[in-house]
């Protein structure tokens, strides 16, 4: 261009204003805008990956190899550039896509090893998965240090089982687990993608290896999460369900992707241990067992406050103390689906709604007052107990059981009403006159006795 153009034409053409204004239009110009939880992926290779085309690779080289040849028009490349270079390669040769029924999480390109284990050791309770992750990672790094010095290394065996009730933090560890894998340099991105039956399984018969296989690629290179992955074996209950299939699909992807691939399974314990070993390849290829517990009253608490910290709220002295009575009653009954932190976040909605309608006609409404949840925001005892275990299925149990006709008190009620049958009497039988015995017989019969 500049041996076409004199450089006074360029100078001129640089200093003009619209130059910038076109310059910034074409910087935000979009031929095809993407509507997806991923707005800067590039269309076409994600086109060409959707469809598994085999233009994909040959596509993906051109867009990179063209934006090399801008990068390095001027002739040199600045650290900023190459980092950009390969961010274009990632969108090119990797795009990623929007699966249904699939949440997606990457992991922040800035944040060290240190930065996660930091963020673990700031979780509320969950002492023993902690003690576990540590072990796991000093594990990892001494197996890492070992062949690199070409020493014998032990099987990396990653594929785990996270068993406990809902709000303990599974999803949270599994996301942190990733990242993990990725600092020691296990996983190339360390990603986490969450999914369940729904995202497994298909109503129509093949369907379902392809769903899976989805899934999987998405994944790779990071850990694939399925939570209450029990739902997946129904042995007995529907013979034309798919989810024998997502799970012999699932096994073989592990088998392929072995060093590509994690998968984490998550779900109640019970339920996680029949459906482990309603499989061999499952009882196999998962090993490793993290067991999440509910959260003690104080961790409950702990917990609140933390939500509250974040949206600006604190606790006054008397309110907590009113929080803690309340989660000590809730633990004493709690079923086993009891939500834990979810409850927490959501009597924290309560109370915050409470709190506005207290307030609303005060005025001035200070900083003070509105940062500020008191006792009487927090719900009466009794009430909120009973609305948190609202669907506690002991109580459901029992109330059935006490629905349950009582098979003795309707016999007495029907004898009431129906007396019951006499039976007849039978007439008797005509007996034969018995001849006397002679009195010498009937003495020596006495005799007999």
């Amino acid at each position: 261009m500049a041996e076409s153009i004199k450089l006074s034409r360029i100078n001129e053409m640089l200093q003009n204003p619209k130059f910038q204004q076109n310059v910034e239009r074409l910087q935000t110009f979009k031929i095809y805008p993407v509507k997806s939880e991923f707005p800067d992926e590039l269309v076409l290779p994600v086109i060409l990956s959707k469809l598994d085309h085999e233009l994909l690779s040959a596509v993906s080289s051109q867009l990179h190899r063209f934006a090399s040849l801008i990068l390095k028009a001027d002739g040199k490349v600045t650290p900023e550039e190459e980092e950009m270079l390969k961010k274009v390669w990632e969108l090119t040769h990797k795009p990623k896509k929007a699966v249904p029924n699939v949440k997606q999480t990457e992991v922040d390109s800035n944040e060290s090893l240190d930065d996660v284990i930091k963020e673990l050791n700031e979780l509320i309770g969950l002492k023993n998965i902690k003690e576990e992750i540590k072990t796991l990672i000093n594990f990892l790094k001494v197996q890492k240090v070992r062949e690199e010095k070409g020493l014998a290394t032990q099987d990396r065996a990653l594929h785990s089982v996270f068993m406990g009730p809902p709000g303990t933090g599974k999803t949270t560890i599994a996301r942190l687990v990733g990242r993990i894998y990725k600092h020691l340099g296990i996983l190339k991105r360390g990603h986490l993608v969450e999914t369940d039956r729904a995202g497994l399984v298909a109503g129509y018969i093949g369907q379902t290896a392809l769903k899976v296989d989805e899934v999987v690629k998405a994944a790779l290179d990071g850990v694939l999460f399925i939570d209450e992955a029990y739902a997946l074996s129904r042995d007995g209950e529907d013979k034309r369900d798919f989810g024998a299939e997502a799970i012999e699909t699932l096994l073989k992807r592990m088998e392929d992707y072995r060093k590509q691939l994690v998968v984490i399974v998550a779900g109640y314990p019970d339920e996680m241990e029949t459906f482990i070993k309603s499989n061999p390849g499952l009882q196999s290829r998962f090993n490793r067992y993290f067991f999440f517990n509910h959260y003690s009253p104080e961790e409950l608490v702990a917990i609140f406050k933390q939500f509250a910290a974040k949206a600006d709220f604190k606790l006054t002295e008397e309110a907590e103390e009113k929080l803690l009575f309340i989660f000590e009653k809730v633990c004493e009954n709690r079923p086993k689906n009891f939500g834990n932190a979810r409850a927490a976040r959501n009597l924290f909605e309560q109370c915050i709604e409470r709190q506005a309608n207290r307030i609303v006609s005060i005025a001035p409404l200070t900083e003070e007052i509105l940062i500020n949840l008191t006792e009487e925001d927090i719900p009466p005892v009794n009430e909120t107990v009973k609305s948190i275990l609202v669907f506690d299925p002991k109580k459901e149990a029992a109330k059935q059981q006490q629905q349950q006709p009582d098979l003795t008190q309707i016999s007495k009620v029907l004898n009431t009403i129906v007396p019951p049958q006499q039976e007849e009497e039978q007439p008797e039988a005509e007996q034969p006159e018995a001849k006397q015995p002679d009195a010498d017989k009937k003495d020596g019969n006495n005799d007999n006795d």
